[in-house]
């Protein structure tokens, strides 16, 4: 496998720093199960479609995922408030995950997130592309005003004429 990432091009310390990553979030989920199972199960639960979106994309270097998760954690927040009213249990945050305004409001936030990764990018560049047709018609029309003003000898291209060396 080293060798693999080796002739991919992924040099030995971007992979120390990316197994570094994932250490240091599977020790703080453990220290997160222990404290607060409840809690962690339902935000395990609820992260799932971000889950998704890493795994499905590697083309773009997971931009989907940067899309969908801040969306996705917004859809948890109602729930998890929900479970934090109650006694926080395992049972409660299933009760809690299970509610269908609770899946609205995760699936539909993860929803939005899909939209805006797959919606912007065409937005943008329908508003560039907008943008720079503008600024092409401005440049023509101000040599169109310069032609009628100087006339069509500008047109021309006259030969320069060279200078001598001093």
């Amino acid at each position: 496998m080293a060798q693999a990432d080796e002739a991919a091009g992924v040099p030995a310390a971007r992979r120390r720093k990316a197994a570094q990553k994932v250490v240091t979030a599977l020790m703080l989920l453990a220290v997160a199960a222990v404290l607060l199972p409840a809690t962690t199960f339902l935000f395990l639960a609820g992260m799932v479609p971000t889950a998704v979106s890493v795994a499905t994309e590697r083309a773009h270097k997971e931009l989907a995922a940067l899309s969908i998760a801040p969306l996705n954690l917004v859809g948890i927040v109602p729930a998890a408030a929900e479970l934090w009213r109650t006694e926080r249990s395992l049972d409660d945050a299933v009760t809690v995950l299970l509610n269908p305004f609770s899946l609205i409001y995760i699936l539909g936030a993860s929803a939005v997130g899909w939209a805006c990764y797959h919606g912007f990018p065409p937005l943008i560049e329908a508003v560039l592309t907008y943008r720079g047709q503008r600024v092409l018609r401005k440049a023509r029309e101000a040599q169109q005003r310069l032609l009628s003003e100087w006339g069509d000898s500008v047109t021309e291209l006259k030969p320069a004429k060279k200078r001598k060396a001093p």
